[in-house]
């Protein structure tokens, strides 16, 4: 892996479904709703620890941007699917950052915006995103939410992460 190469995955975690991002190098490269059948059990979180685990392996995963539910809509299921996640990103040295839905719709510059427009911002950086859009505003459930939530939240690291750079660029250049 390169310098350079700092992939990031984006969650926006449930106990039933989870929505996955992976953004590398400026590129979306893996996208999904990961569903897990059956009733909640005592393995879930097992379950959908390695599931992440699998993901965070194969992409090389440095960084994870986690889209936390609102307080409302925060379990006692979700809160230990939380803790288990933030332990494993400890162990294995990852960066994690949550954000909620106001962070994400701040980072984007805009607090009016509703979960439509933040799928048509998402579709507008990765244009191969157009036909699940199209796709979900057809679906009288909500699916793919979770998986654009989940782009959003990594590009709101991403962009966080470039203004950190911008500073230290301009500090550098003023203290030389």
């Amino acid at each position: 892996m390169s310098l350079a190469h700092k992939a990031i995955l984006g969650l926006s975690l449930g106990t039933s479904h989870i929505g996955v991002a992976v953004i590398s190098n400026d590129r979306l490269i893996h996208w999904q709703v990961r569903k897990f059948k059956g009733p909640w059990n005592p393995t879930r979180p097992e379950q959908l620890l390695e599931f992440i685990m699998g993901i965070v392996g194969k992409y090389e995963v440095r960084e994870i941007a986690v889209k936390l539910p609102t307080k409302a809509h925060f379990s006692k299921r979700l809160i230990h699917i939380v803790a288990d996640l933030g332990m494993y990103a400890a162990f294995s040295h990852l960066c994690i950052q949550s954000y909620r839905i106001h962070d994400l719709k701040q980072s984007l510059g805009e607090r009016s915006l509703n979960k439509r427009h933040l799928m048509k911002i998402a579709c507008e950086r990765f244009p191969v995103l157009e036909r699940t859009y199209q796709k979900e505003l057809a679906n009288k459930k909500p699916y793919h939410v979770k998986m654009f939530e989940a782009i959003i939240a990594a590009l709101c690291m991403q962009s966080e992460q470039n203004r950190e750079v911008s500073s230290d660029i301009i500090k550098s250049i003023f203290h030389n």
